[in-house]
């Protein structure tokens, strides 16, 4: 979710679903909601449905901004995450020898099969005492306090799910800035937790690292892991030429959005190159509307130019359809997008 290319990566709708289905009970017209990300219910409920990271990250970004308001609703949405939404990933960890080797699969190994835009690591601080910490570089401002607030509740309820009935933290550091309004008091699952830090950090019970898991099968575990590993050489895989691609489109004039200019600076066939987009899940006009998208809002936010002039720089022939497009991908007009940034 943090390295790879966003718009070529396919991923579960798990995560999507979780969320849809808390803006379901909110009351919210979620099909309106779905249909600007390219998006729709029945590919939402289709376990054996992906959407791309870009995807996850935008549905991420109109939950936040839909909910904000809405008490203590996003370290809930947290608590939805168990071990086994994570597919493959919650498998190989659940089957794991230890608690600290399952916490190494999520954190090190196998991170980019997660949900987060925050990373996160396993320290061990001396023989018997541990913590699992989050970096926030590169997460958008719109989406930070939704991700520091999701943690606090997905990170409880994974090792709920590692080690049941134990006392998972001593203390817990947030990089929230203050209490939220939501918690009563300063002690969230059954720890103190204190506010305003650099970095989040879970402080894990002495000794709970080492603590056996009770599904632990190293030949499980083993198929597991490379179920992982294979997911993320596809990954890897999608993002590579999808983000050839892309880089191509955006610093590229007009010229470049042609399919036949770009399969030929690949050095492929353009059949070739419609079928390895198709492969990823996506198609050569998908990918100018993304970058198109892009430009758009760079050149909204730092020229001058009107309307009109960045309409047509981008290549659409009325500026009528260059603004409902920008409000299909933002759900604002251009003017009211270069207002607010």
């Amino acid at each position: 979710m943090r390295n790879i290319g966003s718009d070529a990566v396919l991923i579960a709708t798990h995560s999507a679903r979780l969320m849809v289905n808390a803006l379901i009970e909110e009351g919210c017209d979620v099909p309106a909601i779905l249909d600007p990300l390219g998006l729709t219910m029945l590919k939402i409920e289709d376990p054996d449905s992906q959407i791309t990271i870009r995807q996850e990250i935008e549905l991420q970004r109109v939950f936040a901004r839909l909910t904000q308001h809405k008490r203590g609703l996003w370290y809930r949405l947290g608590l939805n995450y168990g071990v086994l939404s994570f597919g493959s990933l919650g498998q190989a960890s659940l089957c794991a020898e230890t608690v600290g080797e399952a916490l190494t699969l999520f954190t090190h190994s196998f991170q980019d099969l997660n949900y987060s835009l925050l990373s996160y690591g396993l320290v061990f601080d001396g023989q018997s005492s541990a913590f699992i910490e989050t970096s926030d570089e590169g997460v958008d401002q719109d989406l930070w306090l939704f991700s520091q607030e999701r943690s606090l509740g997905s990170v409880e309820r994974i090792m709920r799910d590692l080690a049941p009935g134990k006392v998972s933290f001593i203390r817990i550091e947030s990089a929230l800035k203050s209490k939220p309004d939501w918690m009563d008091a300063p002690i969230l699952s059954g720890a103190p937790i204190t506010f305003g830090h650099a970095r989040s950090r879970w402080f894990l019970s002495p000794g709970l690292a080492e603590t056996p898991l009770l599904l632990a099968n190293g030949v499980l575990e083993t198929t597991y892991r490379r179920l992982c590993e294979k997911m993320l050489e596809r990954m890897n895989a999608q993002a590579g030429l999808v983000s050839r691609v892309y880089l191509l489109l955006l610093h590229g004039g007009m010229d470049r959005m042609n399919i036949t200019r770009v399969a030929q600076e690949l050095c492929l066939h353009e059949r070739t190159l419609q079928r390895k987009l198709a492969d990823s899940g996506l198609t050569f006009s998908d990918l100018v509307f993304q970058v198109r998208e892009q430009k758009a809002k760079l050149m909204l936010r730092t020229t001058d130019l009107s309307v009109a002039h960045i309409a047509e720089a981008l290549g659409f022939n009325e500026i009528g359809s260059f603004s409902h497009a920008f409000k299909r991908w933002t759900g604002e007009s251009p003017l009211d997008y270069r207002k607010h940034n």
